[in-house]
């Protein structure tokens, strides 16, 4: 997992929420080593982190037993992504537990059911070691997550949006 260039801290869990990211965090650093800063964004996320997340759907689904009959050892996590089933999932948030060889991570998500929607959280899956089938595909997309909450903890957001403004000094408002 990679850190912050100073590795200063390392991201514990992040949650997208009404289009705003909510981070916890630990500092690595003496004299405050171990202390867990919470971090509410103001600031609407970036389609990339979006995009991470979504990337962790189909994890959700696979752990969530959505292909079942349809997939086989052998299936990519590519051939999955595109079963319908798939669409059902989406992942919102996802914590790191653990520290270096023992470190696991809990996705959290929706899977839309006929009535609505259920909440759920993964049982914690290993990212170094652990017997998931597609271990290194979400070793590398929890990755790229992380690396994008950390670039919205330095100021990537999404574009800010333009008011457009008229101008009445140059319009002729006399029109009787």
């Amino acid at each position: 997992m990679e850190e912050k260039e100073t590795n200063i801290y390392e991201i514990k869990k992040a949650q997208i929420k009404e289009s705003l990211c909510l981070i916890s965090y630990e500092l690595l650093s003496d004299p405050i080593r171990g202390d867990i800063i919470k971090h509410k964004g103001v600031h609407y996320v970036h389609t990339d982190l979006e995009e991470a997340f979504k990337r962790l759907n189909v994890f959700l689904a696979h752990i969530d037993e959505a292909y079942k009959g349809f997939s086989t050892n052998k299936t990519t996590i590519t051939e999955l992504e595109n079963k319908e089933q798939t669409e059902k999932y989406t992942v919102v948030g996802f914590s790191i537990t653990g520290k270096e060889e023992s470190r696991s991570v809990i996705l959290t998500g929706v899977k839309e059911v006929e009535y609505g929607y259920i909440k759920f959280d993964t049982p914690k899956i290993m990212l170094e070691g652990g017997n998931y089938l597609y271990l290194e595909e979400i070793s590398e997309r929890i990755n790229d997550a992380i690396n994008e909450v950390i670039a919205y903890l330095g100021g990537k957001k999404a574009p800010e949006p333009v008011q457009s403004s008229i101008d009445f000094d140059e319009m002729d408002l006399d029109v009787f």
